[in-house]
């Protein structure tokens, strides 16, 4: 199961994104403010399977942000009031900061610089520069590329690479993960795999760096190398910087998990090349721009589009148009510290472009003896300021209307006369559609979700502004659309699939309705349309690419949507005893072309329960520790089963399940068979199940009472559920002598602890970060959780693996990872202590696509 956040127009995208304005220093942690959300229309509720709420959106990833870091923005020409991105795009995320140096060195290595083309690779500081401007590189990348320059021109064989990064470590797929890093190396040096300037493969053998290297120290250029220096490679020496400080950024209560916008916006992505023909249809890639382009809105005469991107890693949203048939994007809004926009939304004329705008909080200087943790959780507390702004189409100065909540969704009205949005007041409560008068002065609530839904969002005015069609999202995470009349009244339900929305729009005559679902199978959305009047809805012959946000024009023949790309994997990395050093960097252990979650050892260690989509809807899965030998044992064919749990004796699986519009807790044997239902929660739901010690109970959270709290039922049906937790309860684990219950909660931070038959609740230790509720994994001896911790010789924060001492009652850091992971639950640590298990993100991005002759 997965928590989610926000609705942002873009059901996958912003999951990854706005993920960074909080803070100040680096950082691969997020935080959570509350201001504005970006994701999907999850807001608090829960969505399992993919891990995400319907909005993986615009933060894919919502650890989001606390600590940020300083980044130069696009590559851009100054033009007056705004600026233009040039057809190229972003090469790769660059940032100005000089960090202090890390003395660790590479085996092997010597401490001098290896120059090639306008590249400058330091060893002894781990920086690698381009035209003197430092690149982000990650540490499988920078090891590779190390490798190549000791022997430029000579054969690298993916043996020695897997030696030289991973030593003697047993299992892994040590292929794909060295595919991976070779690829995102090549992304970031803007080489190609079929016209190689620098990195050559050779099939099934290895790799060779084949342009020239010299090494500035010794002036001595390198003679091996294969071919001449690379040449028409663009210069950065007279771009103009832009240095902006973002803090790690969660609009509005998002997710404070381990910021995945770090490591997803960087990663490459694919992209759709030239245009193709769906039968009449004609599809165009708009943009294809690096990083997440989402929230596309045309303009009133059909001949441009807004749309929000963030162009690199920890970057901040703003507001781009384009023309749909020729030049470049350009920026609506001057380019300024701690601000970013998202949401555009045009004026009726086509004058204007009103937007949400939001700011990070003044810096705060923490206490001495506070704890990175601490500090974060501070900077989860401040308040996001966000409003609505307007600003000429042309481009120009911005001008404020009206301070907004918690907002997801901002649309302005066909006459002109007032906004719709989606907003909540405060965390607890789910998102509502307002109508607010254009100058701010007055609003007025249109709809009253029941209290134990997300909510109302993904708001579409019809052409003549007389109805609305919205997304209403069960807590579970699914959804569907209803249609209401403009000036209020009782909704009108239009679907009954009861699987989540990525976006709504009317077709230009009105009498459609046109969104995103997953509602024929399998984990990709897709576009479908159905009358106002409802019936049976109809898939559109295009967008079966993970399609979302679509939007529909008042005049020309056009749609437009955002087509997401994702891929997450299990990640291994050994646990080095306290005080040692990590000595090998994590690897892929189980992985696919879709998405993996949840991992789970078994009691004796030698298999792995997970969640994964690689059958095209998510099921559970039992495997080998590295991936091998995966067995199928789920066949529900939707988006949401997942947690899987392992019972005492190894013999049965407790996951949850939606297989219709609210979750329930499910058994299985192991080795397959039919699942047996253990929970009938009606319209409330249950989820992230584990056992009691003696397997005569199934721990799980519920809403029943209107808050997750704990409860518990026989597994052999023979006794009603108990509540366990009156103060909220999440993600619980049965200490080893089955005395003492140990839990997280869905909105504080913390793991907690009472004794199985009752009694206070007891803080255990408050460094887990609200949100992270499933970090964290029990043994007989302590707690191992994933917490903010810093390199050595670095202010970069990095996620930690840490350990309390239930003894000692102190907490260790045991090593750091390379990525931050992804939102739900996905963290377990073998039985013998030794290996981590962890969810993480892969490649990520977002483009708009334009279809054309579309009716």
């Amino acid at each position: 199961m997965r928590a989610l956040a926000v609705s942002v127009a873009s059901a996958k995208i912003v999951p990854r994104i706005l993920t960074n304005f909080m803070a100040s220093a680096t950082s691969k942690f997020g935080s959570q403010s509350d201001g504005v959300r970006f994701d999907t229309p999850c807001a608090d509720g829960v969505q399992f399977g993919n891990y995400g709420c319907p909005a993986k959106q615009l933060l894919h990833s919502r650890l989001l942000g606390d600590m940020s870091r300083r980044l130069w923005g696009p590559r851009v020409r100054r033009n007056e009031l705004y600026e233009t991105i040039p057809s190229g795009q972003l090469d790769s995320v660059v940032s100005p900061e000089l960090q202090p140096p890390n003395r660790e060195l590479l085996e092997g290595a010597e401490p001098h610089l290896r120059r090639f083309g306008i590249f400058d690779l330091n060893l002894r500081t781990r920086e690698l520069r381009k035209a003197g401007l430092r690149l982000r590189l990650q540490e499988q990348p920078f090891r590779v590329l190390a490798v190549l320059l000791e022997r430029p021109g000579e054969l690298i064989s993916r043996d020695e690479l897997k030696r030289r990064l991973w030593g003697e470590a047993e299992f892994g797929d040590f292929d794909q993960a060295i595919n991976v890093a070779v690829k995102k190396l090549r992304r970031t040096l803007g080489d190609d795999a079929d016209s190689p300037r620098f990195i050559e493969t050779l099939p099934r053998r290895g790799y060779r760096f084949i342009a020239p290297v010299t090494t500035p120290g010794n002036g001595t250029a390198n003679v091996n190398a294969a071919t001449d220096e690379p040449k028409g490679i663009a210069t950065a020496a007279h771009a103009t910087r832009f240095p902006r400080q973002y803090g790690f950024v969660v609009l509005a209560g998002a997710l404070a998990l381990i910021a995945i916008v770090a490591s997803v916006i960087s990663r490459p992505r694919q992209h759709s090349f030239g245009v193709t023909s769906v039968g009449e249809f004609r599809l165009v890639p708009l943009t294809g721009a690096l990083g997440f382009e989402l929230q596309p809105q045309f303009s009133p005469d059909g001949k441009e589009i807004a749309y929000a991107w963030v162009s690199g890693k920890q970057e901040t949203p703003d507001i781009y148009v384009k023309m749909l048939k020729d030049g470049s994007p350009v920026r609506l809004i001057r380019a300024q510290d701690r601000v970013g926009h998202l949401l555009p939304a045009w004026s009726p004329d086509g004058h204007y472009i009103a937007c949400v705008r939001f700011e990070r909080p003044p810096e705060f200087q923490p206490a001495g003896n506070e704890s990175l943790a601490e500090q974060i959780k501070k900077r989860m507390a401040a308040r996001l300021a966000a409003s609505v702004y307007i600003a000429p189409a042309i481009g120009g100065e911005e001008k404020k209307l009206f301070d907004v909540g918690e907002i997801s969704d901002l649309r302005w009205s066909p006459d002109g006369k007032w906004f719709l949005t989606s907003e909540r007041s405060t965390a607890g409560e789910p998102f509502s559609l307002y109508r607010v008068s254009a100058d701010g002065g007055g609003r007025h609530r249109l709809t009253f979700p029941p209290a134990n839904f997300n909510g109302d969002t993904f708001p579409a005015f019809a052409p003549d502004g007389k109805l609305i069609a919205f997304s209403r999202n069960f807590s579970s995470g699914g959804s569907d659309v209803f249609v209401m009349s403009a000036g209020g009244g009782e909704p009108r339900r239009i679907t009954q699939d009861g699987e989540h929305i990525g976006g709504i729009a009317f077709s230009q005559d009105g009498h459609e309705v046109i969104f995103s679902s997953a509602r024929g199978g399998g984990e990709r959305r897709v576009l479908w349309r159905i009358p106002i009047s409802g019936g049976t809805p109809r898939q559109l012959p295009f967008g079966g690419d993970d399609a979302e946000s679509p939007t529909v024009p008042a005049m020309g023949n056009y749609l437009a949507y955002v087509k997401s790309t994702d891929s997450d994997n299990i990640w291994a990395y050994d646990i080095p005893a306290p005080g040692e050093p990590a000595k090998t960097p994590g690897r892929i252990a189980i992985g696919s072309r879709q998405l993996q979650a949840a991992p789970q050892f078994s009691p004796d260690g030698s298999r792995v329960a997970f969640a994964s989509s690689r059958s095209g809807s998510w099921e559970i899965w039992v495997s080998l520790p590295d991936g091998t030998n995966a067995i199928q044992l789920t066949k529900f064919g939707n988006r949401q089963t997942g947690s899987p749990h392992w019972s005492p004796d190894g013999k049965q699986l407790v996951f949850d399940a939606r297989p219709e519009k609210h979750s329930d807790i499910y058994v299985i044997d192991a080795a397959g068979g039919e699942p047996r239902r253990i929970t009938n929660s009606g319209s409330n739901d249950a989820v992230v199940p584990n056992w009691s010690r003696d397997g005569r109970w199934i721990y799980y959270a519920s809403n029943a009472e209107g808050n997750w709290d704990l409860w518990k039922t026989a597994v052999d049906g023979s006794q009603s559920p108990v509540q366990v937790t009156t103060h909220g309860g999440f993600a619980p684990f049965e200490s080893a002598d089955g005395k003492t219950l140990y839990y997280a909660k869905w909105n504080d931070s913390g793991v907690f602890s009472m004794l199985v038959n009752g009694g206070p609740e007891t803080l255990v230790t408050g460094e887990l970060l609200r949100s992270l509720w499933r970090y964290w994994s029990l043994s007989e001896k302590g707690i191992y959780l994933l917490r903010p911790g810093r390199k050595p010789n670095s202010p970069e924060i990095v996620p930690m693996l840490s350990f309390f001492n239930f003894e000692t009652r102190k907490i260790v850091d045991l090593r750091s990872l390379e990525d931050g992971p992804k939102p739900g639950p996905g963290m377990t640590v073998s039985p013998d202590g030794k290996l981590l298990l962890i969810s993480q993100p892969g490649e990520g991005g977002s483009e708009i696509m334009l279809v054309e002759n579309f009716r």
